[in-house]
């Protein structure tokens, strides 16, 4: 717990602007002088000894300032390769900030959204991914990272071991393979289950179980970038299992939620109600 203070790349994060998470292209952020745009849905970004690979675009390490962040806006996804190895994949409306170079004892990086991670196994140098309240420290591992605000902040772990210090807790929390972890307004638990309902979304899968409308609406209104609007009651409608193909656009997955259920959906201008 005490390792949340007094870091490095959180003083860096502090000195950054807000994001804004509609706009339109994911922008790696080299250097205040520098910013690389991408039109692209899911562009790949890869570190080496030498350079940055932007869809294969080489960028020389030496343009870039030692801390670098990736935002990923609402509607785009992105893949990085980090320095060390570590593969993330990063989902809609989330910030990433990482070093170009791991020099330290410990490999941090920061994350406001939601990332998989599937970590590169060096038990000399731990992995630890901080949040606003939790520090998730790692050797080798892939699990899954939720932080977006306004909803509880999660965990959930595929292979490997992780453990969890919180900003307000005195104690840390261990989990093992198909724990899921969930942090909100100070509470947690952890329990659990099947991880791929959690984890699905890397493979172009939304998976829910049970799970109230309306979530399922703001995690499709982020994943495609578009607004949805939920008439009053839809967060006490029924909660349903449905498993998603993100390759249909959005249209058509409202249209199949609406052959199962009572819902309708209607829209203009690329805003959507539905009700």
């Amino acid at each position: 717990p005490d390792q949340i203070h007094g870091s490095e790349i959180l003083s860096y994060i502090a000195t950054k602007e807000t994001v804004n998470f509609n706009d339109t292209i994911v922008k790696l952020i080299l250097s205040d002088q520098k910013i690389i745009i991408s039109e692209e849905a899911e562009p790949v970004i890869v570190y080496n000894k030498e350079e940055i690979k932007l869809q294969e675009k080489g960028i020389a390490k030496t343009e870039s300032a030692k801390y670098n962040q990736l935002i990923v806006p609402y509607g785009k996804r992105s893949r990085l390769t980090l320095a060390d190895g570590t593969k993330l994949w990063v989902n809609a409306g989330t910030t990433l900030t990482y070093p170009i170079e791991f020099t330290d004892e410990r490999r941090e990086i920061y994350v406001n959204g939601e990332v998989f991670l599937d970590v590169a196994p060096d038990p000399e140098h731990p992995f630890i991914v901080k949040t606003n309240n939790m520090d998730i420290e790692v050797l080798g591992t892939k699990f899954n990272v939720t932080t977006y605000e306004n909803e509880a902040n999660q965990v959930v772990l595929v292979s490997g071991a992780v453990q969890i210090g919180m900003s307000d807790k005195n104690k840390a929390v261990n989990l093992v393979p198909n724990d899921i972890f969930q942090l909100r307004d100070g509470e947690f638990f952890k329990k659990q289950g099947d991880v791929e309902y959690y984890t699905s979304w890397v493979n172009g899968i939304y998976m829910f179980e049970n799970e109230k409308l309306d979530v399922v609406m703001k995690r499709l209104s982020r994943y495609y970038g578009v607004p949805i609007e939920c008439e009053a009651g839809i967060a006490d409608f029924p909660h349903c299992s449905v498993k998603l193909d993100l390759k249909d656009n959005l249209d058509e997955i409202l249209e199949g939620l609406s052959i199962i259920s009572s819902i309708k959906h209607r829209s203009e201008n690329q805003h959507y109600k539905i009700y």
